[in-house]
C-alpha cells in the first residue's frame, strides 16, 4: 500500500483525490488524516461532470468511480480497484 503525505487542506485532499483516479496502479492508496467525504464526493461530480451516489455505505463514506473503491475512515482515506 502507498502511503502519501498528508494534504494541508481539504482543497487539496479532494485533488489529491481526482488525481489517483486517472493513474493506473494496482496497488492501495492510503491518505492520512481525518476529511469531509462529502465535501470531496461534490467535488468530483463537478470534474468527472457526473453524479456519483454513494450506495456502497450507509453513512456516504465509500463510494465507487471510474473503476475505484474510494473509503473514507475516522484518519484515512483510501483508494483501491474495484474488484467485480
Amino acid at each position: 500500500m502507498l502511503v502519501l503525505t498528508e494534504p494541508v487542506n481539504q482543497s487539496r485532499l479532494n485533488a489529491c483525490v481526482y488525481d489517483q483516479l486517472n493513474y493506473n496502479m494496482n496497488g492501495d492508496v492510503a491518505i492520512p488524516g481525518e476529511w469531509d467525504c462529502y465535501d470531496t464526493l461534490g467535488y468530483l461530480e463537478r470534474r468527472l461532470k457526473q453524479s456519483i451516489i454513494a450506495t456502497l455505505a450507509d453513512d456516504g463514506s465509500k463510494f465507487a468511480v471510474k473503476g475505484k473503491i474510494i473509503v473514507f475512515e475516522p484518519d484515512s482515506v483510501y483508494i483501491s480497484h474495484y474488484n467485480a
